[in-house]
């Protein structure tokens, strides 16, 4: 998954298994659009200044596609200078600066897709068997599921109290989750404390998001076995 958040706050996660790019409200976490995106293997998203989807993908018909706010495929660069596009980020300006692997370099390049200039060509270290192996063996279909349900648990969570801010649940809810879910006081404690920095007793949908990978782990413990009493594991 490629995440971005775009000029209106809003949070663009790249699905690369359903191969299109969903837009979610920051606030409650809803879907507020999605569009599909080409290329064999869609990888990273990210927003221009003007508000436009970048998205890179690899492998057969490999480029960067650019897309309206609307979903509206507007432009497609296929530069000579690029070989296998993965990651990217949009500068202020809107030059690109796109992770090539193959190439083991960064390709610094102007809003139209062409080449400044190669960043460290052959000297960045390549970890590109592992991710290929690593993509071959994902089923994100059962990831667009986890995610489903993580949205749901979130909502779940929220609606509990009545005085929790659109968009917000409160720590106190998810330690309760985690220790259903099995985690020790001491884990807890860590884990809210990364959670909630500023000590407002709340976590926002975006800071959830990015805790997804535990918060599914404790989904899974939970449904396995929902009485379990012991919380050693």
């Amino acid at each position: 998954l490629g995440i971005a958040v775009d000029k209106d706050g809003n949070i663009a996660v790249l699905e690369r298994g359903n191969k299109r790019v969903q837009v979610f409200d920051a606030n409650d976490g809803k879907s507020l659009r999605s569009f599909p995106v080409g290329g064999e293997n869609p990888h990273s998203v990210d927003v221009d200044s003007n508000g436009k989807f970048v998205v890179t993908s690899f492998g057969e018909n490999a480029g960067i596609r650019c897309f309206s706010q609307e979903g509206e495929l507007l432009n497609t660069f296929k530069p000579d200078c690029m070989k296998h596009p993965v990651g990217v980020t949009v500068l202020k300006d809107d030059r690109m600066v796109v992770v090539d692997f193959s190439q083991k370099s960064c390709l610094l390049l102007q809003p139209d897709g062409s080449l400044i200039r190669d960043i460290g060509k052959g000297q960045l270290d390549n970890p590109w068997p592992f991710v290929r192996k690593l993509i071959d063996k994902m089923d994100f279909e059962a990831l667009s599921v986890k995610m489903e349900r993580c949205k749901e648990m979130f909502r779940l969570l929220s609606d509990q109290y009545n005085d929790t801010p659109p968009g917000t649940v409160k720590t106190h809810a998810l330690g309760v989750e985690m220790a259903a879910g099995g985690l020790t006081n001491e884990h807890i404690k860590r884990v809210l404390c990364k959670l909630d920095r500023e000590g407002t007793g709340l976590v926002d949908f975006l800071t959830y998001l990015i805790y997804i990978p535990l918060f599914i782990e404790i989904h899974g413990r939970i449904v396995d076995d929902p009485l379990a009493t012991d919380r050693s594991r």
